[in-house]
């Protein structure tokens, strides 16, 4: 994890520096589709679907001096990742017993930090777009819900910060003394998102054990993001 965060951020620093100082600034916002891969136990099965949440932030773009179609593009993004599930397990105690837990619903508030290269196309007072790079994230929030029960999450067995990959593309409109932007990203979460827990499981007529249970076998983030921006440069507000 933490050569990983090194690397993004001797990233981060060589691709600012080696941008051009023609900075354009793009506030932007919309909504995200998101959902977890998840096990806990070798058989579990559950029902996945991507749940809907909010986006918002503010991105940078800083082009390279001899490759203006080239450009480099640090955001700082709050978005939710929602997760609802209703799981089934087979755990294998003497007679196999199948348990259907209530349905649970997850959503974390998170502070994302992506940087991305960015290739764009133009013609006539139209751009296209694509985009790909790193993120860092950080969970500042979350809320847990089990049936009527709703609680604050307890971080406590979860890694608070994760990285993940951010690919996409886009469309933009000059309007103005600026662009329109429409853009559309995948992110693809590498962290384990849980820790390894080992609790008690009790189950009517079988003696109480307690397993270790490898959260973050398969727990890993997936976010499908559509926003809406407007990109125009610093050097407008300086004139004005």
């Amino acid at each position: 994890m933490n050569k990983r965060f090194t690397l993004f951020l001797l990233f981060l620093a060589l691709s600012i520096g080696c941008a051009t100082a023609q900075v354009t600034l793009i506030p932007k916002a919309g909504v995200t589709f998101s959902s977890y891969t998840f096990e806990r136990f070798p058989e579990q099965r559950e029902e996945e679907t991507y749940k809907p949440g909010i986006v918002a932030g503010v991105a940078l773009n800083l082009p390279f001096m001899k490759l203006p179609w080239l450009s480099i593009q640090p955001e700082i993004n709050y978005l939710q990742k929602k997760h609802i599930y209703q799981t089934f397990a087979t755990i294998p105690i003497g007679p196999e017993v199948e348990i259907s837990f209530m349905e649970q619903k997850k959503t974390l508030s998170y502070l994302e930090v992506p940087v991305l290269v960015k290739a764009t196309v133009q013609k006539g007072n139209w751009y296209g777009y694509v985009n790909a790079g790193p993120s860092v994230g950080y969970a500042i929030a979350g809320k847990f819900k089990m049936g009527d029960h709703e609680s604050e999450y307890d971080f406590s067995q979860s890694n608070r910060l994760e990285l993940s990959v951010q690919g996409g593309g886009g469309v933009g409109l000059t309007l103005g003394s600026g662009t329109l932007l429409l853009d559309a990203r995948f992110s693809l979460g590498l962290t384990h998102l849980e820790k390894e827990y080992t609790g008690p499981i009790n189950i009517p007529g079988e003696e109480a054990w307690t397993p270790t249970v490898h959260f973050d076998a398969d727990q890993k983030s997936r976010v499908l993001s559509f926003t809406v921006g407007y990109a125009f440069p610093l050097s407008a507000i300086d004139s004005k």
